[in-house]
């Protein structure tokens, strides 16, 4: 995880993940989307690097919203 502050309270986050389908990377993409906080949400290279294991980037700025 890699965070860079910006204006306005929001955080820029390049989240490194590993999973064990590509739905469940899928499955962080939706969550993501999903959730109020997150915004810009982007998918990177997806690498299967085993049978069951691929590891990906994600990029989107959190706010937080009180």
């Amino acid at each position: 995880l890699t965070t860079v502050t910006q204006p306005n309270s929001a955080v820029k986050l390049s989240i490194t993940a590993t999973a064990a389908t590509s739905d469940d990377v899928a499955g962080w993409m939706r969550t993501l989307e999903k959730n109020g906080h997150f915004a810009s949400v982007e998918l990177g290279p997806v690498n299967a690097s085993g049978p069951r294991q691929y590891s990906f980037t994600i990029s989107t700025v959190y706010t937080l919203k009180l």
